[in-house]
C-alpha cells in the first residue's frame, strides 16, 4: 500500500502542478471574466432560434430558419444525451469550466503520454505545459475554437493507447485508444481526427513491417484487433452524430454534384 502511495505521489504533484499553471494564466476566469470569442458569438446567433424554441416547447428541434434558408441543426445545436463519455470529459476537466479546465485536460492527457513514453516526470511536468499551453490552443481559443482545442487534446491519449498495444499491453492500449478516440470524435472537429489517423496509418504500417522482420505477426495481430475493436467502440459512442451527419452531407455543397 505504501509502495502504491510513494508511486502516487509524482502523478499527484504534477496535477496540482497544472491545475496552479492553468488557474495562474486563466485568472480572469476566477474573476468571473470570459474572452470574446468571435467564433462563439457567431454560433450563438446561429443556435437562438432553436435555442428559444426548445425553451418555449421544452423539445428539441432539427431544423432552423437562422441559417440561409433554412437547414438542419446538427452541427449547429443538436444534443446527444445518451454519450456517455460526457462524463469522463467533464471529469478530465476536474468539472472546471473553460478555459482552465480545457487546458488542465489537455496537460493531463500529454502527461499520460509523457509517462506510456517513459520520459523523465519532470520533463514531462514541463512537456505537458508546454502542450497546453502552446501558442496555436491559446489563439485556436481566443477565436473560439472550442471544438479544435478539445480535438487536438485528446489526441495524445490516442497515441498513448496505440503505443501501448503495440507494447502487448493490449487490454490497457486498448481501453485508452478507445476512450481517447472516443472523447476526441464526441469533440465533433472530424477534421482534425481525420489528419491524425494519417499519422496512425503510417505508425501501423511500420509497427507491420517491424512485425514482418521480426516474425511477430500474430503479436501485430493481436494489438491490431484490440485497437480496432477499441475505434469500433469508440466510433459507435458518436454514432448518431456522425451518421445523420454523413446523410445530410450529401446535400449540401461538399457532398456529390
Amino acid at each position: 500500500m505504501n509502495q502504491l502511495i510513494q508511486k502516487a505521489i509524482p502523478h499527484i504533484i504534477a496535477i496540482v502542478v497544472f491545475l496552479v499553471a492553468c488557474a495562474a494564466y486563466f485568472s480572469p476566469q476566477l474573476q468571473g471574466k470570459v474572452p470574446e470569442q468571435s467564433d462563439i458569438i457567431q454560433y450563438r446567433g446561429m443556435a437562438q432560434e432553436s435555442k428559444a424554441f426548445y425553451e418555449r416547447t421544452g423539445e428539441r428541434t432539427l431544423w432552423t430558419n437562422s441559417m440561409f434558408g433554412g437547414m438542419p441543426t446538427y452541427q449547429i445545436n443538436t444534443v446527444s444525451a445518451g454519450n456517455n463519455l460526457k462524463f469522463l470529459d467533464r471529469l478530465g476537466n476536474l468539472f472546471i469550466k473553460p478555459p482552465i479546465g480545457r487546458f488542465f485536460a489537455a496537460m493531463l492527457v500529454f502527461y499520460i503520454l509523457m509517462v506510456v513514453l517513459g520520459v523523465n516526470q519532470w520533463l514531462a511536468v514541463i512537456g505537458a505545459i508546454a502542450f497546453g499551453l502552446t501558442t496555436n490552443n491559446l489563439i485556436l481559443y481566443e477565436t473560439g475554437h472550442e471544438t479544435k482545442v478539445k480535438a487536438i487534446s485528446y489526441l495524445p491519449l490516442v497515441a498513448a493507447g496505440l503505443i501501448l498495444a503495440f507494447r502487448r499491453r493490449y487490454l490497457l492500449g486498448g481501453i485508452l485508444f478507445a476512450v481517447g478516440l472516443g472523447l476526441d470524435i464526441m469533440a465533433n472537429h472530424v477534421q482534425m481526427t481525420y489528419y491524425f489517423s494519417m499519422t496512425l496509418l503510417i505508425f501501423g504500417i511500420a509497427q507491420l513491417i517491424y512485425s514482418i522482420q521480426r516474425k511477430e505477426l500474430a503479436h501485430f495481430g493481436k494489438a491490431a484487433g484490440a485497437l480496432l475493436i477499441g475505434g469500433l467502440l469508440a466510433i459507435g459512442s458518436s454514432a448518431s452524430n456522425l451518421w445523420i451527419t454523413y446523410e445530410y452531407a450529401k446535400d449540401t455543397m461538399r457532398g456529390e454534384p
